[in-house]
């Protein structure tokens, strides 16, 4: 093989190893943010981690108004119930 034949053919193989190298650095940096962004995404509301049914944690009505309103805004969520005091629970607790 000519030394020109084989500077060519170190080039090629020079130039493969490269792109290989960058397509598995690109693969490996998507993996990371898709792994990232379901991690993010197995946070609850309260930055509480965890998978499936582990985040559903009970909340009180005033942490719902309060995600409510830092996700739409304070102008456009409105707390309606009808219960307006104790006895009206004692009195009809399925409004609950």
């Amino acid at each position: 093989m000519t030394e020109e034949a084989t500077e060519k053919v170190v080039k090629e193989t020079a130039e493969e190893v490269t792109e290989k190298a960058a397509k598995e650095s690109a693969e490996k940096a998507t993996k990371e943010k898709t792994e990232e962004a379901a991690n993010d995404a197995t946070k609850d509301s309260l930055g509480n981690k965890g998978t499936g049914n582990s985040v559903q944690i009970p909340r009180t009505g005033a942490e719902w108004n309060d995600y409510y309103k830092s996700k739409y805004g304070d102008g456009n969520v409105t707390w309606v119930t009808e219960l307006k005091s104790y006895d009206d629970i004692l009195n009809n607790p399925k409004a609950l």
